[in-house]
């Protein structure tokens, strides 16, 4: 069994690196569906493999989302997965059903209204009575309605509690699987605080309880929700940062690739969310200090990439401390002029002003005109 386990690490490996998550997925769910097959619970299973699974899985489904768009192949479909187009023609069939009806019931003949005028009263009444009974039928059957729908609500909330009844680690590739992901991560960040609980290599484990975070971290933001992504972010750098192993070069540059991301969801995270203005402001001041800190003393080898996430930061605390917002049209424009200046100099030799210059000297001829000599009088 530990040879066929190896052989499986190895091929998996290989098909990740080069991008056949899909492959590598299904090597390490040979594994885990082997040691479930021994009677092996969750929470004995070795975390690594589970984060081996939920790292292809979240390539995979940003792959799958990149590939077939936000809708993933539901176009047609409404938010229930219901053929809309099977809809329509049901409710033109039932519009003819009811346009048939309304001829038959064109072709019945008229009462003398004048004769039975008083059996009509007897109906008038009659109706009105049957109405009232079927309205307090209605208001019972609803009130029963209301109550199955609580008490289907609550055996929902009660099922949302519990995981997901998947027999086999198979079924992880099927449905969604950004949440599928989740769970599993979630399960082998706990598989690993309780192994660090009693584990001798502590900071082995601290590292792959950062690692986890940081790929939960992930999910949320590919899921769109930013406050969850930035508070794993956080808690994934605390985790690098108890390491206190300030020389060590990889683990610096693992922070400030988890800061890149913090900062992208501060970035797209709403104003009038949940963080306030304080709490983002902190956060931008520690990722600042952080960055140059690490470009100072050298300690990161993406010195160029942590120069330009900088630059950013400092924007956004500005727009943040002085509710100015830079205004990013014309900033784009200058250097894009910068851009083709620098291109026709070093191809034809000469020079062009850019849009600044441009705007101040416009059809600017008086270098060329000479003035009139005044007439005579």
């Amino acid at each position: 069994m530990e040879s066929k386990i190896k052989e499986l690490i190895v091929e998996g490996a290989k098909y990740t690196a080069s991008s056949k998550f899909e492959n590598a997925a299904k090597c390490y769910i040979e594994i885990l569906d082997s040691l479930r097959g021994e009677d092996q619970e969750d929470e004995e299973i070795d975390p690594e493999y589970l984060l081996l699974l939920a790292s292809c899985l979240y390539e995979l489904g940003v792959e799958r989302s990149g590939m077939f768009g936000d809708d993933n192949g539901m176009q047609g479909y409404d938010d229930n997965g219901v053929d809309q187009e099977g809809e329509s023609d049901e409710s033109d069939e039932e519009g003819g059903s009811d346009e048939e009806d309304e001829d038959d019931g064109n072709k019945k003949p008229k009462l003398n209204e004048n004769l039975y005028q008083f059996d009509n009263e007897e109906e008038d009444l009659a109706e009105e009575e049957e109405e009232e009974a079927a309205k307090e039928e209605e208001e019972v059957v609803s009130g029963e309605e209301e109550m199955s729908e609580e008490e289907e609500e609550e055996g929902e909330e009660e099922a949302d509690q519990e995981p997901l009844p998947f027999t086999t680690f198979k079924d992880y590739l099927e449905g969604d699987i950004f949440y599928n992901t989740l769970e599993l991560l979630q399960v082998a960040r706990s598989n690993f605080e309780l192994l660090r609980k009693t584990s001798k290599d502590e900071r082995k484990l601290i590292k792959k309880i950062g690692q986890t975070n940081e790929l939960l971290g992930d999910v949320y933001q590919e899921l769109e929700q930013f406050k969850e992504s930035i508070e794993l972010y956080e808690s994934s750098i605390e985790n690098y940062k108890s390491l206190d192993d300030e020389q060590n070069i990889e683990i610096q540059d693992k922070i400030s690739s988890i800061i890149f991301k913090l900062v992208e969801s501060l970035t797209w995270y709403p104003d009038e969310s949940g963080i306030t203005r304080t709490q983002r402001i902190e956060l931008l001041e520690f990722s600042r200090d952080y960055l140059k800190k690490c470009i100072d003393q050298a300690k990161t080898k993406n010195i160029e990439e942590c120069k330009n996430q900088l630059s950013q930061i400092e924007v956004l605390l500005d727009e943040l401390k002085t509710g100015k917002k830079e205004v990013k049209g014309l900033n784009n424009a200058l250097k894009e002029d910068l851009v083709k200046n620098l291109v026709l100099k070093r191809l034809m030799g000469f020079d062009i002003p850019t849009s600044e210059d441009s705007a101040q000297n416009v059809n600017d001829l008086t270098s060329i005109v000479k003035k009139k000599k005044p007439r005579n009088k």
